[in-house]
C-alpha cells in the first residue's frame, strides 16, 4: 500500500513514501524480472559475434570494439542513474524508461548490418542496463530497508545470472532450430517490455530521510573535540570503505564481464572449440554464475558478507589460476569456468550489504559502486582486446590479474569495515 501524496516543499519531508505487503512484492518482482533481462542483454553479445562476423564481413577481433560501445554506454547510464535517482520523485518513471529503450535496441540489433549502426545500439542498449543496474540496486534498498534488503538483493543478482547463463543457450537454440538469431532477440524485447508493467503501476520508493542524530552535536567542549576527533576518523574510515568496495567491483566486474564476453571466442581461436561447443563454453561459466548466486541466497542468511567475500575471493583467484595453465587436459577449462563462475557469483551484492553493515549506504554510495563496476565493464574488456589481437594468452592472465587485485581492494574494505564496527562499540560501552 502506498502512502499518501507527499508535500512537495521541503526535500526530506517529502522522502516517506514506502510500500508494504504485495505491493512490495510486486515490485520487487519488477526490479527481479528486470535484472534477469540485464543478464539475458548482457551475456547475448559474446555468442553473438560469429554471427555478427558473418553477417558484417569483419573479423572476431575487430568486433571487440563493440564491447568497448556498450561498456561506453553502461558508464554513462550508470551516472546518470545516480544523479537522476536522487532528485526525481517518480522514481520508476526512469525504470520504464530504460526497459523500453532497452527492448527497442533489442528489436532493431537483427535488422543492422553496418558496424556503426550496431556499434550505436549496442552503447544506447549498454546506457539502459546502467540505468536499469543502478535503478534496481538502489531502489531495493529504499524499498526493503537495510534490515531486509539483503536476501532480496542475493534473488535480484542470481535473476541476472539465470537470465545470463540462459542466453547464450537461447541464441544457440534459435540459431539451430531457426536459422536466425532474430526471434530470440524478438523474445528478449517483448520480455523486457512486458518487465515494465509492474514498475509503471506505482511511483517507486524514495530515498530515506538522513538521521539528524547520525550528524552528531551537544557536550562540552571536551566532549566535542573528542567527538569531533572520532567523527574525522570514522570519515576516513568510511572512505577507505567505499573506496576499498568500489575498487573491488570494478576489477570483479570487469572479471566477470570480460570471462563470459571472451569465452566464446577464446574457445575457438586458443582451444579448437567449434562455434557451438564455443557457446557451451560460455555458458558453463554463466551456468556457474547462477549456481553461485542461488546458492547466495540462503548462504546469506547464515554466514556475514564477510565469510561469503572471503571464500569467494581464493575460490576466484585458484579457478582463474586454473585457465592460465598451459597444455591442460581438455576438461580443466570446463571446470575452470564453471568455478570460476561460482566463485564470482556473490562478490556484487555481498559487497553492497558487507558496506552497510558498516555504514549507513545511501543511495549516492551504491550509485558510485555500480559507476565502478561499469568502469571496470569498460576498462577490461578494452585491456583484453587489444591485448587479445597479439595473443589469445593474454585473456586469461588479465582476468587472474583483476583476481588479485580484487582482492587486494576487497582486503582495504574489511579493514575499515572492523574499524567502523570497533568504533560503534566503543561508543555504545562510553555510553
Amino acid at each position: 500500500m502506498e502512502d499518501p501524496a507527499p508535500s512537495p516543499t521541503p526535500l526530506l519531508a517529502r522522502r516517506r513514501r514506502t510500500y508494504v505487503g504485495r505491493d512490495r512484492a510486486l515490485i520487487t518482482a519488477g526490479y527481479v524480472g528486470s535484472f534477469f533481462a540485464i543478464g539475458v542483454c548482457l551475456a547475448s553479445l559474446g555468442p553473438l559475434l560469429p554471427e555478427l562476423a558473418s553477417k558484417t564481413g569483419r573479423t572476431l577481433p575487430e568486433l571487440s570494439f563493440l564491447f568497448v560501445a556498450r561498456s561506453i554506454g553502461y558508464v554513462l547510464g550508470s551516472l546518470l542513474g545516480g544523479v537522476i535517482f536522487d532528485r526525481v520523485d517518480v522514481t520508476h518513471a526512469p525504470l520504464v524508461v530504460g526497459n523500453l529503450l532497452c527492448a527497442l535496441g533489442c528489436a532493431t540489433l537483427p535488422s543492422l548490418s553496418a558496424l556503426p549502426s550496431l556499434a550505436a545500439a549496442i552503447s544506447t542498449q549498454g546506457a539502459c542496463m546502467g540505468l536499469l543496474d543502478t535503478g534496481g540496486n538502489v531502489l531495493l534498498i529504499w524499498l526493503q530497508g537495510p534490515t531486509r534488503v539483503e536476501p532480496y538483493m542475493q534473488a535480484m543478482h542470481a535473476a541476472f545470472a539465470i537470465g545470463a547463463v540462459a542466453s547464450p543457450l537461447f541464441i544457440e537454440w534459435a540459431l539451430t532450430e531457426l536459422r536466425s538469431f532474430a526471434p530470440a532477440f524478438y523474445s528478449i524485447a517483448a520480455f523486457l517490455a512486458l518487465c515494465s508493467l509492474p514498475l509503471a503501476t506505482y511511483r517507486g520508493p524514495l530515498a530515506p530521510a538522513e538521521d539528524a542524530a547520525a550528524r552528531g552535536g551537544g557536550g562540552g567542549d571536551g566532549v566535542k573535540d573528542r567527538g569531533e576527533r572520532e567523527a574525522a576518523g570514522r570519515r576516513c574510515a568510511v572512505r577507505a570503505l567505499v573506496c576499498g568496495s568500489a575498487l573491488c567491483l570494478l576489477f570483479a566486474v570487469g572479471a566477470e564481464v570480460t570471462f563470459g564476453g571472451f569465452a566464446t571466442t577464446f574457445g575457438i581461436e586458443a582451444l579448437a572449440m567449434s562455434d557451438g561447443s564455443a557457446r557451451g563454453f560460455a555458458s558453463v561459466f554463466w551456468g556457474g554464475l547462477a549456481a553461485g548466486r542461488i546458492a547466495a541466497v540462503p548462504a546469506a542468511a547464515r554466514l556475514s558478507p564477510a565469510t561469503i567475500l572471503g571464500a569467494s575471493m581464493a575460490g576466484s583467484l585458484v579457478f582463474s589460476a586454473t585457465a592460465c595453465l598451459p597444455a591442460a587436459p581438455p576438461a580443466v577449462p570446463w571446470v575452470a569456468a564453471a568455478g570460476f563462475g561460482f566463485s564470482l557469483a556473490s562478490i556484487f551484492p555481498t559487497v553492497l550489504t558487507h558496506a552497510e553493515r558498516a555504514t549507513r549506504l545511501s543511495g549516492r554510495v551504491a550509485s558510485l559502486f555500480v559507476v565502478s563496476a561499469a568502469v571496470g565493464e569498460l576498462l577490461m574488456p578494452l585491456c583484453v582486446a587489444l591485448l587479445f589481437v597479439r595473443t589469445p594468452a593474454a585473456f586469461p592472465r588479465s582476468v587472474l590479474a583483476a583476481c588479485v587485485a580484487q582482492t587486494v581492494a576487497f582486503g582495504v574494505a574489511h579493514r575499515a569495515a572492523r574499524r567502523l564496527s570497533r568504533g560503534v562499540l566503543r561508543g555504545m560501552a562510553a555510553r
